[in-house]
């Protein structure tokens, strides 16, 4: 009975955990411009795949970055919509 009860627990607990991690890894090109917007508001910043070891980050603006000197540029990426005006979150030798 008490194996049965902590199988439930940690089935219970474990499930929100799980559902943030239903929609990543985001890969640009499987999703629309909406749906990434509406990500990197909802989150500050996300990271977002191009190919399967080739990604950025993107914020919302420089204070989601991951600090000095990183800073947030406009630039667009490609979505399976078009293209989607984000913010990027470079260094001065990314440019």
């Amino acid at each position: 009975m008490k194996l049965v009860i902590a199988a439930l627990a940690i089935g219970i607990f474990s499930m929100p955990a799980l559902a943030g991690y239903a929609r990543y890894p985001y890969y640009s090109t499987s999703v629309s411009c909406n749906e990434i917007q509406s990500a990197i508001q909802a989150n500050g910043a996300l990271v977002i795949y191009r190919a399967p070891h080739l990604y950025d980050a993107y914020a919302i603006n420089t204070y989601y970055c991951q600090g000095y000197p990183e800073k947030a540029v406009r630039t667009t990426i490609p979505t399976k919509d078009g293209r989607c005006p984000v913010k990027k979150c470079v260094t001065d030798h990314d440019r």
